[in-house]
């Protein structure tokens, strides 16, 4: 890193340094309720999805973030799982996946919510070294 942050200087003129930062984020939320609703009635374990909505029954809930933003192109924004939710789920979304308002009316049937926040991250600052 130390190379790195030398080169960007004597090169370009700029200093870069890690600091730590409030960044945009999408939260998935659990509201009261959500594990109940989401709860697996068992059977195979299947998901289907493609533009307008997904199905999943009997699966791990990490898969539920990945089905939510396969479509949405939302500038490099992280997402992050914060639903708590454990158990496998069983859970059918009808929804344009690339419309965020759309997915949350969806979600929300579940109790379930994806809210555009701010997180503390260490980021990568690159300034003019004049500056």
């Amino acid at each position: 890193m130390q190379t790195m942050q030398t080169e960007l200087e004597t090169i370009f003129g700029y200093t870069a340094k890690i600091e730590m930062r409030p960044m945009p984020v999408w939260r998935l939320i659990a509201l009261p309720g959500a594990a109940a609703k989401l709860a697996t009635k068992g059977g195979i374990p299947q998901s289907s999805g493609d533009a307008v909505g997904f199905k999943m029954s009997n699966i791990n809930p990490k898969s539920l973030l990945d089905f939510v933003t396969r479509y949405l192109q939302v500038d490099m924004v992280p997402f992050f799982d914060e639903t708590g939710i454990k158990d496998n789920i069983d859970i059918t979304v009808d929804a344009l996946m690339t419309d965020p308002a759309d997915i949350r009316r969806a979600l929300n049937d579940y109790n379930l919510d994806l809210i555009l926040d701010k997180k503390e991250m260490l980021v990568i600052v690159i300034k003019d070294k004049g500056i």
